[in-house]
């Protein structure tokens, strides 16, 4: 249980600021609200990855979809701020 505890946690996390970034540097929002929804998505995304590793009996779907995720996230961010530079 503490495998599944300490890996959803720590791929939740990583998970959760790569999403939060994202909401906050692609949408045209203002700031806080940007800063508000990106915090409060976070929560979610969080509650419910713990959920789903739980519910897995697997590790692979796990790191496939959270390996998937960050690449997509990651690539908006980095487009993101290159964008914002020019």
């Amino acid at each position: 249980m503490w495998k599944k505890t300490l890996l959803g946690f720590l791929l939740g996390l990583i998970l959760t600021f790569s999403v939060g970034l994202t909401l906050v540097l692609v949408p045209p929002w203002p700031r806080p609200l940007a800063l508000l929804i990106a915090y409060l998505g976070g929560f979610f995304v969080l509650a419910g990855f713990q959920t789903w590793v739980y519910c897995t009996p697997t590790w692979k779907p796990l790191i496939r979809v959270t390996a998937i995720t960050l690449t997509v996230t990651i690539g908006l961010n980095v487009w993101a701020l290159l964008g914002s530079s020019s």
